[in-house]
């Protein structure tokens, strides 16, 4: 062997392995620009997928009306006009989860209707009548005190100022407060 030629010893040559895996390491790692231009690369791509999931997801209005008008036609057909079942009408049968067709032989919606119906007509029946509701408004009245043929005493009517407004009806009707001649 060559004796000028110094051999490193075990020790010497780990480190020196050390360090060049060390360095290879340190290589293989981008640099901090490397590293933004990844990250907003990916960045890019991720909201692409999200504005091609976004754009699957929105529904297709251009079929909507044409579907919204159809039931509205089949349920005018069914006998169902006013705009206030129609819309009770479509909202059942989305909550339900039924179509039009099914919904409007469906006992438990018949029932529904007819109870809608049932509370309108009432409504529309009691609009007019006017009245607080109970049965002292017709006692205020001078009409009712006239009818009865006396003025009302301060128990049945405590309130001084209406008393006498009745009592000064009493006076200007004058003479008898009968309402037929036989009385």
């Amino acid at each position: 062997m060559d004796e000028n030629k110094v051999e490193p010893q075990d020790g010497a040559l780990e480190n020196t392995e050390e360090a060049s895996v060390e360095e290879a390491i340190i290589d293989d790692q981008p640099t901090s620009d490397e590293r933004v231009r990844e990250l907003e690369a990916e960045l890019a791509k991720y909201r692409r997928i999200v504005k091609r999931s976004a754009l699957k997801e929105r529904p297709d209005t251009s079929k909507a009306p044409e579907t919204d008008l159809l039931q509205k036609a089949f349920l005018r057909t069914a006998g169902i006009t006013a705009q206030e079942e129609v819309d009770l009408a479509l909202s059942t049968a989305k909550k339900w989860g039924v179509s039009v067709d099914q919904l409007v032989d469906d006992e438990d919606f018949k029932v529904k209707l007819e109870k809608h119906r049932a509370t309108k007509a009432n409504d529309e029946a009691v609009s007019d009548v006017k009245g607080s509701g109970h049965g002292m408004s017709a006692k205020l009245s001078p009409e009712y005190w006239l009818s009865q043929g006396r003025p009302p005493t301060p128990d049945e009517l405590p309130d001084r100022k209406v008393r006498a407004q009745i009592v000064r009806s009493f006076i200007a009707k004058g003479g008898s407060s009968k309402t037929f001649y036989n009385d």
